[in-house]
C-alpha cells in the first residue's frame, strides 16, 4: 500500500501519522514502523479525523496558507521508530504479502 501511496503523491513517504481506534495499540504501531521503516506518529487525541478535515476547511478559507502550517497544530503522544533489521523487515514483509495473496486467491493454506 506504501507503494501505491508514493506512487500518487510522486515523492517517497518520509513517516506514517495515524489515528483511530487501531492507533491505541502500542504493539500494532510499532509492528507498522519496522515493517514500512517509518516513524509512526500517533497524536494525543486518537480520533482525529474531523480535526483534520476542519484544518484543511482552514487551509481552503484562508485561516491558514498552507496544509503543512495546520498540521503544525498537531499534539503527538509518541513516535514509533523502526526497531528490526533489514533482513527481519524483508521476512515480515514477505509473510504480509503471503497473506494478501491467499486472501485474493480464496485459498487459506
Amino acid at each position: 500500500m506504501l507503494g501505491a501511496m508514493q506512487s500518487d503523491l510522486g515523492r517517497p513517504i518520509s513517516r506514517l501519522r495515524v489515528d483511530g481506534g487501531a492507533a491505541a495499540d502500542d504493539f500494532l504501531m510499532q509492528r507498522q514502523s519496522d515493517v514500512s521503516s517509518l516513524s509512526v506518529e500517533r497524536p494525543v487525541e486518537l480520533e482525529s479525523t474531523a480535526r483534520g478535515a476542519a484544518m484543511l476547511a482552514g487551509v481552503g478559507v484562508g485561516l491558514f496558507s498552507s496544509p503543512a502550517e495546520a498540521a503544525g497544530m498537531g499534539r503527538w503522544d509518541h513516535t514509533f521508530a523502526p526497531q528490526i533489521d533489514a533482513a527481519s523487515r524483508r521476512e515480515l514483509r514477505g509473510i504480509g504479502e503471503d497473506a494478501v495473496n491467499r486472501a485474493r486467491s480464496g485459498k487459506t493454506e
